[in-house]
Formats: structure tokens, sequence, C-alpha cells
């Protein structure tokens, strides 16, 4: 189906499961370093008022983000950060060790022995910044139509493996925001839970480039 724009509640719109069940074809516009942190707890709010608790709460331990194109860079992707929430649209807390990914960040790259841009910075907690040193980067091995294994999703995913499962409302991103370097953000996602496949292509907003 043709990617359509779809109403969003603010700017810093959330990503609720029930879009991507029932919506297949929208394109869903999720956080980005544009919004400033006094901003979110009201999105929130507004967000849970307006949606009167309809939401549909997915149970999942896995949930897998395919990564299908940046907003330009053919070398390389990256993320500021991200955050699941849960029915009450609370935090849920997410460790490093929580995090895989394919490729898994720069250091996988020859020559980049002690770059800062590493899969842990996704859940450092510092999202709105225009500090490298607290982003995620890995070689963009889509546009090179590397394919995984089989029991991969896609040609190049991050994974969120909880510790045990949780009921999970929505998946928020901030996208990469190096000034000069936002061409290498996320754009086009398909998202999994566990073994079920949540249809349709998301596309996740460009940062500005300022924090």
């Amino acid at each position: 189906a043709d990617l359509v724009e779809h109403e969003c509640l603010r700017m810093s719109v959330d990503l609720y499961s029930r879009r991507l069940l029932h919506r297949p074809d929208v394109v869903a516009e999720v956080d980005t370093n544009d919004e400033r942190r006094e901003d979110e707890e009201e999105s929130k709010t507004d967000d849970v008022n307006k949606n009167n608790g309809n939401d549909v709460v997915v149970e999942l331990k896995e949930l897998m983000v395919e990564i299908l194109s940046t907003w330009g860079d053919v070398d390389y992707v990256g993320l500021s950060g991200i955050e699941l929430l849960d029915e009450n649209l609370s935090p849920i807390r997410v460790h490093e060790r929580n995090l895989s990914a394919q490729p898994r960040d720069m250091l996988s790259v020859a020559g980049h022995r002690g770059d800062q841009r590493t899969l842990d910075k996704l859940v450092d907690g510092v999202r709105v910044t225009t500090d490298t040193a607290h982003m995620w980067m890995a070689p963009f091995v889509a546009s090179r139509g590397a394919r995984g294994t089989a029991s991969q999703i896609g040609r190049q995913w991050l994974k969120i493996a909880l510790d045990r499962p949780k009921r999970v409302c929505a998946l928020r991103v901030w996208n990469y925001n190096a000034p000069g370097g936002t061409e290498r953000g996320v754009c086009r996602i398909r998202l999994s839970a566990d073994t079920r496949s949540l249809d349709g292509v998301l596309v996740v907003r460009k940062a500005p480039g300022v924090a």
C-alpha cells in the first residue's frame, strides 16, 4: 500500500501498537531531538487523554527493528536513543545487555578502535544532544544488499530483548542528531514483536542537528 501521512497528536507523537496493528499503511513519525525535555511529560499526558486508554498493548519479550533506509547516507546509520513505554506510558527499563544489532556498532569497523558511538549509548539516558559520544552509529549494510541468516529479520536490524515479557504500548525514538550528519539518521523501519510481524513501513523523522 502507498505510504500516507497520519494525524499526529503532537510533534513528539509516540508509535502506538494500535496504529501498527490496524493501520499498516501509515507513515508514523516518532520522537526526534527537536523536542525539549519539558515537552515530554506533557506529551505523554496529552496522548493518554486523547486516546482514552484504547491503545492496544502488546505483550512481548523481543522487539526487532529492521532498518530499511537512512536520510541519505549510504555508508552509516545511527540513532541518539530509544525507549519502550508500558501501558501507563512509563519507561520500561532497558539495559545494554538487552540490546543487539547487526552490525553492532562502529567498533565492528576496522580502524575504529576506541570509537565512542557504541550500542550502549542508545540507553545511556542522554537523548536530546548533539554530542556524538552519546549516540549509536554502525555501518549501513542494507544499502549494500547484505543479508542476515535465516534467523534474522531483514538485512540490518536492532533488537531489544527484555529479561522477561512486558506489556508494551509504544516505542519512542530519538534520531541521530550530529550537526552536519543528520543524513545518517534512520529513515524507514519495519517492526516485529517476538514471532509476530507488525506490518507496515514506518518513517522516523529526521533530526534537526541542534539540541
